[in-house]
């Protein structure tokens, strides 16, 4: 596992203190052109500000995780993957993902993936404040704008 605290900078005139620790465990087999992996992971971050309470959070994610891919020749494969996990804020969470692979030469590897994910409320909504943006002007609006000038005056 990994333990890292950092000092992940300013927010105005606020000090932002982060805390993550992270491990996993994967097992990995093959058997006639199989590539199975299974295992798990933990992840837990804390983020802290005396002076801006509503930047901080704090959650912890437990992870199984299983995924097969098939190989149906050197260059093409076909890969299928579940994960489910337990976010301490946003609850449980599948997500099955597949994949088709295709690597022409040892150096050059794409990939048509699709995936979804279900049962999650957003981690950020139920851990924090929404935060509103202005928005950027139109094109229109932007259009109007003229270019600043400055006069430089020697003395």
């Amino acid at each position: 596992g990994v333990r890292a605290t950092h000092d992940a900078g300013q927010v105005g005139a606020s000090t932002l203190r982060q805390r993550v620790m992270f491990g996993n465990v994967l097992f990995r087999t093959e058997w006639a052109g199989n590539r199975l992996t299974l295992g798990g992971e933990v992840r837990t971050d804390n983020m802290e500000s005396a002076q801006r309470p509503d930047l901080g959070y704090d959650y912890s994610i437990g992870s199984l995780i299983m995924q097969d891919e098939v190989s149906l020749s050197e260059e093409v494969g076909l890969l299928g993957s579940v994960r489910l996990d337990n976010h301490s804020a946003a609850g449980h969470i599948i997500s099955p993902r597949g994949s088709v692979r295709y690597q022409p030469t040892a150096n050059l590897t794409m990939r048509l993936m699709a995936g979804q994910v279900s049962g999650a409320r957003s981690a950020l909504r139920s851990q924090r404040k929404p935060h509103r943006l202005r928005p950027l002007p139109s094109l229109s609006e932007a259009a109007r704008l003229k270019p600043e000038r400055r006069a430089i005056r020697s003395t």
